[in-house]
C-alpha cells in the first residue's frame, strides 16, 4: 500500500511540475483510475456474493 501512495505522489508531482499541460494529463489519468477502481470494486463484490465456493472471497 505504501508503494502505491508513493507512486501516485510521484506521478502527481511530475504532472504538477509540467504546469497547465500537466494538469490536463493528470485529470485524464485520475478519471481512468477512478473508473478502474470502480470496476475492481464491483468485481470483488461479485466474487463475495458468488455461488461458487472456489472463487468466493471472505
Amino acid at each position: 500500500m505504501c508503494e502505491s501512495a508513493l507512486f501516485w505522489q510521484v506521478v502527481c508531482d511530475y504532472f504538477h511540475k509540467m504546469g497547465t499541460e500537466g494538469d490536463e494529463h493528470l485529470e485524464k489519468v485520475l478519471s481512468s483510475v477512478v473508473d478502474f477502481c470502480g470496476y475492481m470494486q464491483r468485481y470483488v463484490d461479485d466474487l463475495k456474493t458468488g455461488e461458487d465456493p472456489e472463487i468466493q472471497l471472505g
